[in-house]
């Protein structure tokens, strides 16, 4: 995943953005471009309701900009020790 138009640039980070488990407006909640580009696991603590279905968005960004995003539904469940991981293709 990476922007229409890197201009030779390589991806700088990426950035998380989930929905209102309702459909509505995205949230950005990770900006990888800004500080730990390098990081590709993030836990989301807040505003998360069990059960609900949550739509995630994921983008690349450089400096040539944002990619277009990948899309994802999940499905927030009981807490549990494994850790639940996003996978795009």
């Amino acid at each position: 995943m990476a922007p229409a138009s890197s201009n030779g640039d390589a991806v700088k980070g990426y950035r998380l953005y989930i929905d209102d488990g309702e459909g509505g407006d995205y949230t950005l909640v990770y900006d990888g471009s800004k500080a730990f580009p390098n990081v590709y696991t993030f836990t989301i603590k807040e505003q998360i309701v069990c059960g609900t279905v949550y739509n995630v968005k994921v983008t690349a960004v450089n400096y040539a900009g944002e990619s277009a995003p990948t899309l994802q539904r999940m499905r927030v469940g009981k807490p549990s020790s494994v850790p639940l991981y996003l996978k795009w293709t």
